[in-house]
């Protein structure tokens, strides 16, 4: 939170029953943008990976899939078990932020410094139609040129 507040985190919300898909959802809705994720860049719990390829889910994980489903579009190598894992409604205890990202660096030294387990680039929120978020495996490449 130290680190957050210290580098302008414009929003944050935990990553709890309605999982991560259901959370960026509302924060997107909030701030009238659309948003990008990459599921390669998401910290996974272990073993999380595996039950999820097995096709374990509470009830509550494909209730969130059904509703994310109308603002979510996927890349065809977005597995269904990382579908499962961006809905799973099990709380994790993980934090989603929001900050500029001119604060981005400041901010990932800030969660190293204070030991935070883990952190990561997930994604970014764009321009586009309010509340969609397009999931790809990974981020773009940057253009050459």
């Amino acid at each position: 939170a130290r680190a957050a507040r210290a580098e302008g985190v414009r929003a944050a919300t935990d990553i709890t029953g309605f999982g991560l898909l259901g959370h960026l959802g509302n924060i997107l809705a909030g701030s009238r943008l659309a948003a990008e994720l990459w599921v390669g860049n998401l910290p996974v719990l272990e073993h999380a990976r595996q039950m999820a390829e097995e096709g374990l889910m509470p009830g509550g994980t494909q209730r969130n899939i059904e509703v994310a489903s109308a603002t979510t579009t996927y890349d065809s190598d977005v597995t269904a078990a990382e579908r499962i894992l961006l809905a799973d409604a099990q709380t994790s205890g993980g934090l989603l932020l929001a900050v500029a990202p001119a604060c981005l660096a400041d901010l990932l030294a800030g969660l190293k410094e204070a030991q935070t387990l883990a952190s990561a680039v997930i994604g970014r929120l764009v321009e586009g139609e309010t509340g969609h978020i397009h999931v790809s495996a990974s981020p773009p490449t940057p253009a050459k040129g």
